[in-house]
């Protein structure tokens, strides 16, 4: 769908001032990443946010779309323009189908990971001699879903924590161990805590040929690395658009295969009917201003160069910082396979909480991440919006503190 035409069809619901910052927005070029960072309005603020594990930060652009959004929707009868939204919604998910190689009726707006993994673990059957396997290197929340979901359908529940040190060869031996009956199982595809990628592919494999059902987190993957959901066959996939991509917070997506749809309990009686996706999506009222947020968004990222530009560009600053700090003492930089913009690091002369207060005195804002069985360490994820100069500020303090 062109551009133009998107336009119009906001106009013609009403939403015409959307329309015009839309089609007004100047997007910075490929390659200048001084400007790109510029585009951001947290950039060369106080702040320096190393925490977009968490929760991304929008560029101007996707900040402009969505608040003209909000303003058009306040000023026209919100609830006739919410039951107008199914093309344009139709059509933005095309364009968010084309980044993970799904077909567009596969895909579902969700509010986030959570919201989307909730979904299918509660839809799912599930039979008294199935087994539902994860660990607590997965999300805790969603950890704690599946455990839930065992105990009051009084199902078995498999632990399948692995030691994150080891390598792909190793995990895919563990998980060819750990399934031997058929149920669910919980991966993720890239580890919320350190920033490794896991051999979806080749577990999911095994898996299927066990009679076991995959839902995979990707909370962290999309528009940060290459995501092929045809290629991984997995039967789920549930990620964030407010991490990576940039969009508004409140967005998530959710990947349901074509042939596992029919196996899914609708969300509510009003599509129990239903034989598409949007049985697993219906919420009453909620913010169609979503929808030009992420179109904005994914315009955002085309403007750049597309996700190979945006990839290499994230891996040169996790590079950056932990190569600059790799001889400092006392700090150890944690590495692992698939890392682009996630890190780790910890410090044998300050506590975890300790150092992650130092820098928050700076306005240096980074995450502490562990679970039992894995120190406490401090969480660096990069973005966009910061560059080799605000990168040496966190630097800095913590050579300051360590020398």
């Amino acid at each position: 769908m062109s551009r133009r035409l998107f336009f119009q069809q906001l106009a013609a619901l009403g939403m015409s001032s959307t329309a015009a910052v839309l089609a007004d927005i100047e997007l910075p070029d490929g390659g200048d990443w001084k400007q790109i960072a510029k585009s951001f309005p947290i950039y060369k603020s106080d702040i320096l946010n190393l925490n977009s594990g968490s929760a991304g930060n929008m560029p101007r652009s996707v900040e402009r779309a969505h608040l003209a959004a909000i303003q058009d929707m306040n000023r026209a009868p919100a609830y006739e323009v919410k039951d107008a939204k199914a093309d344009l919604e139709a059509r933005l998910m095309v364009r968010l189908a084309r980044l993970m190689n799904a077909d567009s009726s596969e895909l579902i707006l969700m509010r986030n990971t959570t919201d989307a993994l909730n979904t299918v673990i509660e839809a799912l059957d599930v039979g008294a001699s199935h087994v539902l396997y994860a660990g607590v290197n997965d999300y805790p929340y969603a950890y704690q879903a599946m455990r839930a979901r065992g105990l009051r359908d009084d199902v078995a529940f498999s632990d399948t924590t692995y030691d994150i040190e080891v390598s792909d060869e190793a995990l895919i031996e563990h998980y060819d161990r750990l399934l031997t009956r058929p149920g669910i199982l919980l991966l993720t595809h890239m580890s919320h805590r350190t920033g490794r990628v896991l051999p979806i592919k080749e577990i999911t494999a095994i898996a299927h040929a066990r009679d076991i059902t995959v839902i995979v987190d990707g909370a962290h993957s999309y528009a940060h690395t290459e995501v092929n959901v045809k290629d991984l066959n997995c039967d789920y996939y549930a990620t964030s658009l407010h991490k990576w991509l940039c969009a508004p917070l409140g967005s998530g997506l959710l990947y349901v295969r074509s042939d596992r749809l029919s196996g899914l309990r609708a969300r509510s009686s009003a599509n129990a009917q239903s034989n598409t996706i949007i049985k697993l999506g219906y919420e009453g009222t909620h913010d169609f201003y979503r929808i030009a947020g992420i179109w904005s968004a994914m315009d955002f990222l085309e403007s750049i160069g597309g996700l190979s530009a945006k990839r290499t560009r994230l891996v040169a600053l996790t590079q950056y910082w932990s190569t600059a700090l790799k001889s400092v003492e006392d700090l150890a930089i944690h590495s692992y396979p698939g890392q682009i913009a996630i890190g780790n690091l910890s410090s044998t002369r300050y506590k975890t909480w300790e150092l992650k207060d130092l820098l928050a005195a700076q306005n240096i804002h980074c995450k502490i991440v562990g679970r039992k069985g894995l120190s406490s360490r401090l969480r660096i994820s990069t973005n966009l919006f910061m560059t080799e100069k605000e990168l040496d500020r966190f630097i800095e303090v913590l050579a300051k503190h360590h020398s």
